[in-house]
């Protein structure tokens, strides 16, 4: 796979943006449960891990289409 500019950018923002959103969600949903035993604790866990992807994966590609529009708009100015 080719690495230019465009999709160095896109990595490294996605990254940074996925580590943010995941994180936090993580935090908010283990701090809004109170597991009683093992199992509960189990499932905050694993469900807190699993929902922080599915965020971070959607902001990921919302940043991906920020980029997009930001170097399509750049490539039509320099015209």
């Amino acid at each position: 796979m080719k690495l230019n500019k465009k999709t160095v950018a896109k990595r490294v923002v996605r990254f940074v943006v996925g580590s943010c959103v995941a994180t936090t969600v993580t935090q908010v949903l283990a701090r809004n449960c109170e597991p009683t035993n093992a199992f509960e604790y189990t499932e905050v866990v694993v469900g807190s891990v699993v929902v922080g992807a599915m965020a971070a994966d959607y902001a990921g590609k919302y940043t991906d289409s920020i980029i997009d529009q930001f170097t399509t708009a750049y490539e039509s100015s320099s015209d």
